[in-house]
């Protein structure tokens, strides 16, 4: 974008007078937030040139400029600070950063997130970016402006499926703004937990039923039948039913 410049980058004014002119000083053609000028003669006949210098660490705002020139009979012309084509240069040397930093599941426990939940990452920006590069769970995401415009709220959104790798969802964002300063890359929440990803069905092993008769295969009334089994990992009250009773359970390990 030739309007804006950031830290390293050139910028030049160019401008023609009506006559031949004599050289003009270091003083008489400023330009603000740059380094030292160069100025250049780019036609023999003296009437055309280019002023150019590098943006300085910390340059902001307007690249304002002023030119004073003499011609070779030493008659001073009017100051000149505005561009007659409307072109200007704003220089932009700050980096963004992203204040607020969240991730959300549509998970009834929202720290966990199954087959067909979503997650949600959402950000702001110090200033207005264009399209911030974001993965998210394994997966590249796009980003979308939700604030109307201005380019400062962002939010991405991944529907946990088969392929999202288990365990804590992790995401990573990185930004730059219109003038190309790089943002640190963001993989960390400013605020809440983090979520677990868990897409793999638990299972039942060792299930075996036996009673409290002297004969475990069989059972009399007032006698206590009992199923045990074991799950393949963490899980919630189960509900089990024994000859279409409603079991009392016990869990451990």
């Amino acid at each position: 974008d030739t309007a804006l410049a950031k830290v390293g980058n050139e910028v030049t004014v160019s401008f023609t007078t009506t006559e031949p002119i004599q050289t003009p000083a270091a003083s008489e053609v400023t330009i603000s937030g740059l380094g030292d000028l160069t100025l250049t003669k780019t036609a023999t006949d003296g009437k055309q040139w280019t002023a150019s210098g590098t943006v300085a660490a910390n340059a902001s705002g307007n690249a304002a400029f002023s030119i004073m020139v003499l011609d070779n009979a030493g008659n001073r012309g009017s100051p000149k600070n505005t561009t007659t084509d409307g072109t200007s240069v704003t220089l932009d040397t700050t980096a963004p950063t992203l204040p607020s930093v969240t991730l959300a599941s549509t998970n009834t426990a929202t720290n966990r997130a199954k087959s067909g939940d979503n997650l949600t990452l959402s950000f702001t920006s110090s200033e207005p970016i264009p399209v911030p590069t974001v993965t998210l769970a394994g997966s590249t995401v796009t980003a979308t402006d939700t604030s109307s415009g201005a380019k400062t709220s962002w939010q991405a959104v991944h529907t946990v499926d088969s392929s999202t790798p288990n365990g804590s969802a992790s995401f990573n964002i990185s930004v730059a703004d219109a003038a190309g300063n790089a943002g640190t890359d963001v993989s960390t929440v400013t605020s809440g937990s983090s979520i677990n990803v868990d897409t793999t069905t638990p299972t039942l092993t060792l299930v075996k039923l036996k009673s409290n008769n002297s004969d475990t295969t069989l059972a009399k009334a007032t006698e206590t039948g009992t199923l045990e089994f074991t799950s393949s990992e963490e899980i919630e009250d189960p509900s089990v039913l024994i000859n279409g009773v409603a079991a009392t359970l016990t869990g451990y390990g």
